[in-house]
Parts: C-alpha cells; sequence; structure tokens
C-alpha cells in the first residue's frame, strides 16, 4: 500500500464573534419553491450572524446583483444600515 500523498487538514476554527448586531451578515438564496400568483419563485434570505435575526424577500430566480443590492438597501439597509462583513452564495 502506498503511503497518502495528500496533505491532512487541520482543525476547524469558529469564526469570531461579530461586535455588534447587523456588522456581519450572510445572504443566501432559497430556490425550488413554487412559483408565487405575483411571479416570486425565489427567496432571498439575510441573516444577523450575532442574533440570528433575519429577512426574507421574495423575488425571482433571475435577479441580478444589481437586484439583489437594490433589494437590499429596500428591505434591510433602512433597518439596519450597512454590515462591515457580508458573505454571500447562490445555491
Amino acid at each position: 500500500m502506498n503511503p497518502s500523498t495528500q496533505q491532512q487538514h487541520g482543525l476547524f476554527h469558529p469564526l469570531p464573534l461579530p461586535e455588534g448586531r447587523w456588522t456581519h451578515i450572510t445572504m443566501d438564496f432559497l430556490t425550488g419553491i413554487p412559483t408565487t400568483e405575483n411571479g416570486f419563485d425565489c427567496i432571498m434570505v439575510i441573516v444577523d450572524r450575532l442574533s440570528k435575526r433575519s429577512h426574507f424577500i421574495p423575488t425571482t430566480k433571475t435577479l441580478t446583483s444589481q437586484g439583489a443590492a437594490q433589494l437590499y438597501l429596500d428591505n434591510v439597509f433602512k433597518h439596519h444600515g450597512i454590515p462591515q462583513k457580508s458573505e454571500a452564495k447562490r445555491s
């Protein structure tokens, strides 16, 4: 049997705690849901990493990055401002 040439993985490190509420957020998109009467087929989910409070914003799968930024401004910014750090993914 040949020895492994892959490097061993290190230990997991927890993410640092945010300094305050709505300073670090995560954003994801929930897809694969039925289309509503208004034509929405996707939900933009924005979560505050400290408090775990969330905003769920109906949208469509064809949303552009500009559209996502506008949805953030219209639905989250007016309540919490701009975060120091944000993490986004589109699944």
